[in-house]
């Protein structure tokens, strides 16, 4: 994802066979569907899709059982060219890439170079598609899967080992670190906390001088709860750690994550959040290491596994299912104060903290104000198009609805502000319902809002204290 464009990877699609796979690419202003890429030589298994790696409109994509990757630009939608291993081993090819500038990354964790599954990486240029580099797993082992991930930025090229050996610890994990430029290794990065099959360096990321790795399946805290590590790469020296903040057994935090300024979005696809294996979303400070917020699956059911892969750009975050590919698309504000707008479909605001303005828009939306004072605003021409949620209004922060730009001849003061909203209880939650003209005391009232947890809530109670607002 950037500033153009949503690209999803769906490796499980069966064009032309089971599981050759495709991606679709989307416009990220009103999420319309651009191109769906097909497999170009499909056959079973390949799970085309299974990567995929976006710079300005390069578009780089990979699969799980193919020898090569193709490379797309999307101002026009063209096949430029695909990139073949000449290793004559498909050895997972293309199963992990990342993109600088002309410089492609390109993982073969399967490759058999030495022993069985040691693994290889390519740098190549992708303008021309030109072989620059080849990386060689430094301590060749059979089934060590060097290249199982690869991250590039600035001068440094990474490679996660996530089955390395450490001593007698097996499957431990081990990141090494290039030179762009020249494919010279700089750095190695063991596991600091080593356990058998901890898989260190499945999921890596490199942020200028620092090198993010997860060890999903870590056990400090409690069985594969998983962590993510962070390094200074030109020492080597490990910087601070990122635990799982919920610890539930076999939750797996660290599969996935992303580094977004300075930010840290991390998964833990089993987390039970409303459901067992539904998953959790957790958003980190990383100056200070503080979470700041937790996102629960907005539609949880059992083994959904939100957040089996996670993306990030600006205010928005994607998070796909592992269970059947569907992708949640979340809004949020790392800001102090901002305004988040929804889009045509059902989508989910996230204010943290600070003053926020959400504005759902049409569709279902689920509304999360955070912290401080927050205005949950309705607007006329979509507010019957979907009964959205605000899962967190708290009168005590100073939270407002305001439907201002829904209701006509109200007027505060004169009007009876229970001819136009009233609010019906619904277990522990409120139905916000609406007559947007208060006509003959208030009898075509249709839903607008729940209000989850807040059963009991009075429209005239709200407009006194300032608290709905139905005044333009």
């Amino acid at each position: 994802m950037n500033s153009n464009y949503i690209v999803i990877g769906d490796a499980k699609d069966p064009t032309g066979f089971l599981d050759a796979g495709a991606v679709r690419v989307y416009n990220r202003a009103d999420n319309t569907l651009l191109y769906t890429f097909n497999n170009p030589t499909p056959t079973a298994s390949a799970r085309f899709g299974a990567s995929v790696t976006l710079e300005n409109d390069t578009l780089v994509v990979g699969g799980a059982n193919m020898d090569f990757v193709s490379v797309y630009d999307l101002s026009t939608g063209t096949l430029l060219r695909s990139i073949t291993t000449a290793a004559g081993d498909p050895g997972a090819f293309g199963n992990s890439t990342d993109l600088q500038g002309n410089l492609l990354v390109v993982g073969a964790f399967a490759e058999d170079v030495g022993f069985v599954n040691d693994g290889s990486a390519y740098i190549y240029d992708v303008n021309t598609g030109a072989l620059l580099h080849t990386l060689v797993n430094p301590d060749q082992t059979a089934t060590d899967y060097f290249g199982r991930s690869v991250s590039i930025d600035g001068t440094y090229v990474a490679v996660g080992t996530e089955r390395n050996d450490i001593g007698p610890i097996t499957d431990a994990g081990t990141v090494y670190i290039y030179d762009s430029s020249t494919g010279a290794l700089v750095q190695t990065i063991n596991n600091p906390e080593p356990d058998a099959s901890d898989y260190f360096g499945r999921t890596i990321e490199i942020v200028g001088n620092s090198l993010f790795v997860g060890a999903y399946l870590n056990d400090q805290e409690t069985v594969n709860t998983g962590g993510i590590y962070e390094f200074d790469i030109p020492t080597g020296n490990l910087v601070q750690t990122f635990y799982n903040p919920i610890p539930e057994l076999g939750s797996r935090y660290g599969l996935d994550f992303e580094i977004s300024g300075n930010y840290l979005l991390a998964s833990s696809y089993r987390g039970d959040g409303g459901a067992d294996d539904a998953g959790y979303l957790y958003i980190h400070d990383i100056s200070t290491g503080q979470l700041l917020n937790t996102i629960m699956n907005p539609f949880p059911t059992v083994s959904a596994e939100m957040g089996r892969s996670i993306y990030i750009e600006g205010n928005t975050i994607l998070a796909q299912q592992g269970s059947d590919g569907t992708v949640y698309k979340f809004d949020v504000d790392f800001g102090d104060a901002d305004t988040l707008y929804g889009g045509a479909g059902n989508d989910v605001l996230y204010g943290l903290y600070g003053d926020d303005v959400l504005v759902g828009g049409a569709g279902a939306d689920r509304l999360y104000g955070g912290d401080g004072g927050d205005r949950f605003v309705f607007e006329g021409a979509t507010t019957f198009n979907g009964v959205d949620r605000i899962m967190d209004f708290d009168q005590t922060q100073g939270d407002v609805i305001d439907i201002s730009d829904v209701l006509t001849g109200y007027t505060r003061g004169v009007s009876d502000i229970n001819d136009f909203v009233r609010f019906v209880i619904d277990g522990a939650d409120a139905i916000m319902e609406i007559d947007i003209n208060g006509a003959a005391g208030g009898v075509n009232f249709e839903a607008a809002a729940r209000i989850v947890g807040a059963a009991g809530l009075d429209a005239l109670t709200l407009e006194t204290a300032g608290q709905l607002d139905g005044v333009i």
